[in-house]
């Protein structure tokens, strides 16, 4: 029987490794986003144009109720996952509505297709609200285009852009009353415009802004022709007396930080499936990555979120087991009988394999607070089974029929407690946020139940020496 039992937790245990892991499912909110980022540098007006046409195409989509348009910046925090994108004028993004959250996945693929058709320049992808802590890609860091399944490859430093830098003389510009700050102004004014006032309609503010007409900054050959404030004239002077050249060079517009240490993440999304199960794809060919000296390679997205979160059960759960060992040592004045209680825990891993692969559950972190509830529901039963063993044997029982006896007398009571808790776990397998703990809390208990009524007498009987003819303890 032991043998059986060795060889069966040693299966869960392989099949464990099978099992799908997740941070946090993705919410039933009749919501989704489509991120869209154009080349790095693309004027806003650009940019609401390409969504203006985006969004007209996603309001004809069957199923989509309404279609809200962001550009130039993400909308206001109206939830908690919400993962807000700083200003940037070739980004932009559209909330979608549904009349049902279960067409989600299938509108993402049909405007992902119509993305990759239309608008072939940019960057964009949708992504589904989640619950728990915002992610905006679920994996970060490495060589990703070779790796399949892997969609969204991206970094977060974008692309270089196309600039222009005058070279400013110091003596000319000293001689005519002109600074750097008047040249900066007056390139400004003429392309991208200066706010000389606020225009007060009802409750709401609207900026003047004064700049040059269109069709004279519409190309960067009439620089020439910008004018600038000369405080020794009193009046505008061509901006070329102060400028002596021109030199047009590629700058990276974006440079990321964390820790005040220059950052570049590469990220990705899943085409299909997990996170995990990409990372693990791309695990080995990334940890093999020579680095020189000075640089170092972390991994973030939902790998770092899940690590960060899980850390404090990881340091918490041994001294919880600690404690409910040294309570049961207490309550029974034995370590024997703690020892079978608690042996009897790994038991719970069987029928939670088994039940995460045959439902196609992942294993979250809503599933490991749902073992840990597994572990006392699961100690609670072994507990009640070896208290008989001992009330019997108080009672005048040989030790042999003891432990046959309550065997027979408590698999009625802990069968009915178990299948209560079973029932009562099935609401829970629907709901994405919760699937995981039902599942995991129905198949421990179910399977560890009656392993545990078979069990322990074994181990019982084991430990204390006790054979069919023995007549005391």
């Amino acid at each position: 029987s032991c043998e059986v039992h060795y060889s069966t937790a040693k299966a869960a245990v392989i099949g464990f490794t099978k099992v799908p892991a997740t941070f946090f499912p993705n919410s039933t909110q009749r919501y989704f986003y489509v991120n869209f980022w154009g080349p790095q540098g693309t004027h806003i007006r650009h940019t609401s144009d390409a969504l203006r046409d985006l969004e007209e195409t996603v309001r004809r989509m069957d199923g989509v109720r309404n279609v809200t348009t962001f550009v130039g910046e993400g909308a206001l925090r109206f939830i908690l996952s919400y993962d807000y994108e700083s200003p940037n004028s070739s980004y932009g993004q559209l909330l979608v509505e549904v009349d049902d959250y279960r067409r989600i996945e299938r509108l993402k693929d049909e405007i992902e297709i119509y993305m990759y058709q239309h608008l072939p320049n940019t960057e964009s992808f949708t992504k589904q609200i989640q619950i728990g802590p915002s992610i905006s890609y679920s994996a970060e860091v490495a060589i990703m285009r070779q790796t399949p399944h892997a969609k969204d490859v991206r970094t977060d430093w974008r692309q270089r852009v196309n600039v222009i830098r005058p070279h400013y003389s110091e003596t000319q510009a000293r001689r005519i009353g002109v600074t750097r700050s008047d040249v900066a102004l007056a390139l400004q004014g003429n392309y991208n415009g200066v706010v000389t006032g606020l225009y007060r309609e009802k409750d709401e503010l609207i900026p003047i802004l004064y700049r040059s007409p269109e069709e004279e900054r519409a190309s960067l050959d009439d620089l020439d022709d910008v004018q600038v404030w000369s405080s020794v004239y009193s009046r505008f002077v061509p901006i070329r007396q102060v400028i002596t050249d021109v030199d047009p060079t590629w700058e990276w517009p974006l440079i990321q930080r964390r820790d005040q240490e220059r950052t570049v993440s590469v990220q990705c999304n899943a085409a299909a499936g997990v996170a995990s199960a990409l990372r693990n794809s791309m695990l080995e060919s990334i940890e093999a990555i020579g680095l020189p000296p000075g640089y170092s390679l972390e991994w973030g997205g939902e790998f770092e979120e899940s690590e960060e979160a899980n850390a404090p059960l990881k340091k918490v759960f041994p001294l919880c087991i600690l404690g409910m060992f040294v309570i049961v040592v207490g309550l029974f004045n034995s370590v024997k009988r703690p020892l079978i209680i608690f042996l009897t825990v790994p038991l719970c891993m069987i029928g939670v394999t088994a039940g995460l692969l045959l439902t196609h559950t992942t294993f979250g972190f809503m599933a490991i607070l749902g073992f840990l509830g597994l572990s006392g529901m699961q100690i609670k039963n072994a507990i009640v089974l070896i208290d008989q063993i001992g009330l019997d044997l108080q009672a005048g029982k040989p030790p042999y029929k003891a432990i046959l006896d309550s065997g027979v007398s408590r698999m009625r009571p802990v069968l009915m407690a178990s299948g209560t808790t079973i029932l009562g776990m099935i609401p829970l397998v629907p709901d994405p946020l919760y699937s995981g703990m039902g599942v995991t809390i129905m198949g421990g208990l179910f399977v560890a139940t009656f392993l545990t009524l078979l069990l322990v007498p074994v181990l019982y009987s084991l430990t204390h020496r006790i054979s069919p003819d023995a007549q005391y303890l």
